[in-house]
């Protein structure tokens, strides 16, 4: 019938090989982001950072845009945050799966100077005094006397016995001032309230965990590798949805 819009192919190869190479480009960027992502998080986190700033956003996101068009935004993004989460949780889950694990009755009982094991106390429970701040304090259940702090500790809710202590410096990597800072300010303040603090309470800043079980939960490589996933699953979707624009950008003269 003259003058009747044509209609577009229910299989035009052209698009598909534009879908398939903006996913193969996505899952290449994941798998390179996370490799790089593990060797630089054993330097730091600035280094990750600014790696996976240069290596995607300026690099791969450049590379790829002459081929897969605006998806390689999406791409460069997803190595970056391969890269960015690969650096941040990977080097902690290896640093905790071979960090020794003490059994003590009260953190009390260990060097405040060793920072190289996980500790499962007793008799150290989060203090009811909860601030809303990053410190809160560390209570040996027997005696009341504070003896640490957690940093993070909100994630943490129940006072059952057998609860888990990693110090700070085991579960970033090095220490976080902010940390060492919170601690120090939430002693004065309870030293000025005439509360029972442990001399050497402010040395001691751990991240707090119900057990060792949900510490071992919260620190496996599952985590980065589940958010990534979820993440390529969306750019995936966006991929085929906007196919026929994107291979169309590509092509257009």
């Amino acid at each position: 019938m003259r003058g009747a819009p044509e209609r577009e192919p229910l299989f035009d190869a052209r698009v598909w090989r534009w879908v398939r190479a903006a996913l193969v480009s996505g899952g290449l960027a994941v798998a390179f982001g996370l490799m790089l992502g593990a060797a630089t998080g054993f330097v730091s986190g600035p280094v990750v950072g600014l790696t996976g700033t240069i290596v995607f956003f300026l690099g791969w996101s450049a590379w790829q845009i002459g081929r897969i068009g605006g998806a390689a935004l999406g791409a460069g993004f997803l190595g970056f945050l391969a890269c960015v989460g690969g650096g941040l949780e990977l080097p902690r889950a290896w640093r905790l799966a071979h960090a020794p694990v003490q059994r003590v009755r009260s953190v009390q009982e260990w060097p405040a100077s060793d920072a190289s094991s996980i500790l499962v106390a007793d008799e150290t429970t989060l203090g009811t005094d909860r601030p809303p701040g990053d410190a809160a304090p560390l209570v040996d259940r027997a005696s009341g006397v504070v003896v640490g702090f957690a940093c993070g500790a909100a994630q943490a809710k129940s006072l059952a016995p057998g609860e888990c202590f990693v110090p700070n410096a085991l579960w970033g990597g090095d220490v976080r001032p902010e940390c060492v800072d919170a601690a120090w300010s939430m002693a004065d303040r309870l030293h000025a309230a005439k509360r029972a603090v442990d001399p050497i309470a402010a040395q001691r800043v751990y991240m707090r965990f119900e057990s060792e079980a949900a510490l071992r939960r919260a620190s496996s490589p599952l985590v980065v590798v589940r958010l990534v996933g979820s993440m390529f699953a969306l750019y995936a979707i966006l991929v085929v949805a906007l196919r026929r624009r994107g291979a169309d950008s590509v092509d257009a003269p």
